[in-house]
């Protein structure tokens, strides 16, 4: 059995890893660091901050951070799931690589309308897995076992989205990459899935305004985090929209859907 990695899926996962540590580097100096001024401008819940200025000088890296309001065993898990979703993504490419998915690899002239069309598909197919794996976490057992962890940020500043209990990130990481082995996508489709659900979850526990106009808006995940009942859905609010437990404004529309208490866990 060859047991040597591809080029393609090692470079896969060296990206998703170098992403995820600029990303949410740029995001802490730029910001937090950077526009102490005008906090009420960009932060999501501006009173709850105290990580701004001086608190913002030192790199938030998980692995040798100590930001104030972090867990003690904060650390092993934020660094595993960097490297799980690492294994993940590069795993999925090898398996790609060795012919067991469906991604096309046509000139994508012959093939910019299945492009457009499987991008667009992959991201229903997520949101929709996403959305009811959240739901089931939920649930009073899986919530108090698993979920509870990745709640204990009211207010997620960068790098506090990988604080949650490895094996629910394990979920959302099989849900992720499994786009291109349950439905055909050409390989641009799949680039541009992966661009948007990246940025989408980094900006989401980011606590920085971020609008994509009818798409997007990283305060509805910041909510979430907030009132727990509310905004499941990723990275687009459709599914929520759908069974009635979006909070916010969606194309000028106000929406105040809830679940109901009785399917909710006490908090």
């Amino acid at each position: 059995m060859d047991v040597h990695l591809h080029t393609a899926s090692i470079a896969f996962g060296s990206t998703i890893f170098v992403f995820y540590i600029i990303f949410n580097t740029l995001l802490q100096y730029y910001y937090y660091k950077g526009r102490v001024g005008d906090v009420k401008v960009w932060k999501t819940q501006a009173g709850k901050s105290s990580a701004v200025g001086k608190a913002a000088a030192r790199w938030w890296l998980p692995i040798f951070s100590n930001k104030e309001k972090r867990p003690p065993h904060y650390a092993i898990f934020a660094t595993m799931n960097v490297l799980l979703q690492v294994a993940c993504a590069t795993t999925a490419i090898e398996l790609v690589c060795r012919g067991y998915s469906s991604m096309r690899f046509e000139p994508v002239e012959n093939e910019w309308k299945m492009s457009i069309v499987s991008f667009f598909l992959g991201i229903v197919l997520h949101m929709m897995l996403e959305y009811y794996w959240h739901r089931l976490m939920h649930l009073r057992w899986f919530y108090c076992t698993f979920h509870k962890y990745h709640h204990y940020f009211k207010s997620p500043e960068p790098f506090d989205d990988m604080y949650i209990h490895p094996l629910e990130a394990l979920g959302y990481y099989i849900i992720m990459y499994s786009t291109p082995f349950l439905i055909p996508m050409h390989w641009t489709a799949f680039a541009g899935y992966m661009i948007v659900v990246g940025v989408a979850g980094v900006m989401d526990h980011s606590g920085i305004k971020f609008h994509f106009p009818l798409f997007y808006a990283s305060e509805d995940h910041d909510l979430h985090h907030e009132k727990y009942e509310v905004n499941y859905s990723f990275p687009f609010m459709w599914m929520d929209i759908l069974h009635g437990t979006f909070r916010g404004t969606y194309a000028g529309i106000t929406f105040e859907g809830k679940i109901p208490k009785k399917h909710n866990v006490s908090y």
